[in-house]
């Protein structure tokens, strides 16, 4: 079979260990061009360089994505804080005004003035 640059037999061919190749179909089996090795390079760098650019493009709609998921996230730990900081303050509301109706009870009981 003539053919002119880089050359590769495909699967028609099978590998037997003592004799060599050998051809393992009947008909003529189809050429496949290889690409040379700078051709190659060229292909995949301009691949790696447009999964870059795709990539980019990507980062900045992401990080705003991760950025909002945190200040929702941070909004809720303030909101908890908030509820949990009111439930403090009506809870000591509530032990100080016991406090000072025991107080009012204690003075009126002896008709005088307790600190």
């Amino acid at each position: 079979v003539k053919a002119t640059g880089n050359i590769k037999w495909t699967s028609d061919f099978w590998l037997e260990t003592s004799r060599g190749w050998k051809i393992c179909k009947s008909k003529k089996p189809p050429l496949k061009i290889l690409e040379s090795a700078e051709a190659k390079r060229v292909r995949l760098l301009k691949a790696a360089r447009a999964r870059a650019r795709r990539r980019a493009a990507i980062k900045p709609a992401r990080r705003a994505r991760i950025l909002a998921a945190k200040k929702r996230k941070w909004e809720a730990a303030r909101a908890r804080a908030r509820r949990r900081a009111a439930i403090k303050r009506a809870r000591r509301a509530r032990i100080l005004a016991e406090k000072k109706r025991k107080r009012k009870a204690k003075r009126d009981k002896k008709g005088k003035k307790i600190r």
